[in-house]
């Protein structure tokens, strides 16, 4: 998102109605555009969308290094896109740990009660490193949990959605490197909820083997309506969409020091077992 349509999303906020379509203001929020990086840019470097912390759209974000050999690392890149110029990216090498992988959080994000929503990213996988079905997959979880509006009290159940990197070995490949695929789910909020938190998490499962790859996601959007007033209060508080110079390039991505897992709200995303994506 550039200043001039930062300074008119703002502008529209200004004289909003009561409600607004989400992903009106989500689209510019959600597409990786800060920090601005000129290479591939691992967060250690400075590729962290969650630099903001507590005034963003994301929270937090955490890449950990295999214990077993190779690496799976986690920032952003100007490489590639679906829209804008930068996008999220992940890349795993000889990645052989169990359990381990890269997560992303946001903050609550104001919600309505009772309403319908369609919640999506889009992927696309590297075309010189994509990942292959014959490998060990990596894992795309993502994880919806709803709180009430003290933002610390969990309400309804938790909406879950699994996607194996590219697919399971029997089916053809979700994700490939030829065109950006969309992810996501349609959910209703529970009768008390007045926020959402999502997390997206890239981890390997208890299959023996190596995963190796790179994919790409960008655009993550939520569609339906959202109080406008919060809204403004998440563009407003954002410095992150101020226009800044871009980081410079990193070192090599397999040199990183290992970092702490993403946390969640929910703990137990692992004992509901959800069945992956068709």
């Amino acid at each position: 998102m550039n200043k001039l349509s930062l300074i008119a999303l703002v502008a529209c906020l200004q004289f909003a109605p009561a409600l607004l379509q989400a992903e009106d203001i989500l689209s510019g929020l959600g597409g990786f555009e800060q920090p601005a990086v000129t290479a591939r840019t691992p967060k250690e470097k400075g590729g962290d969308p969650s630099v903001t912390g507590e005034h963003g759209l994301f929270w937090s974000f955490s890449h950990r290094q295999g214990s077993k050999g190779g690496t799976l690392t986690a920032g952003l890149t100007n490489e590639v896109s679906r829209s804008g110029k930068q996008a999220l990216y992940v890349e795993a090498d000889k990645f052989s740990a169990r359990y381990e992988g890269a997560g992303i959080q946001t903050n609550p994000i104001p919600v309505l009660p009772g309403h319908t929503y369609k919640m999506q990213i889009w992927g696309k996988m590297d075309e010189k490193k994509p990942f292959v079905i014959e490998n060990r997959p990596l894992y795309l979880k993502m994880q919806t949990d709803f709180l009430a509006a003290d933002k610390t009290t969990q309400t309804g159940e938790t909406v879950y959605l699994v996607q194996p990197i590219p697919n399971t070995k029997n089916r053809d490949p979700f994700f490939n490197d030829k065109k950006w695929t969309e992810f996501g789910t349609e959910f209703t909020t529970p009768t008390d909820a007045a926020f959402a938190v999502v997390t997206w998490r890239w981890e390997s499962g208890s299959e023996p083997g190596e995963t190796s790859g790179v994919i790409y996601f960008d655009d993550f959007s939520i569609e339906g309506d959202l109080p406008a007033e919060s809204l403004k209060k998440i563009v407003e508080k954002d410095p992150a969409l101020s226009p800044e110079e871009p980081a410079a390039s990193t070192d090599s991505p397999e040199a990183m020091e290992p970092a702490q897992t993403t946390p969640t709200p929910a703990q137990s995303a692992e004992a509901a077992k959800p069945e992956a994506a068709k």
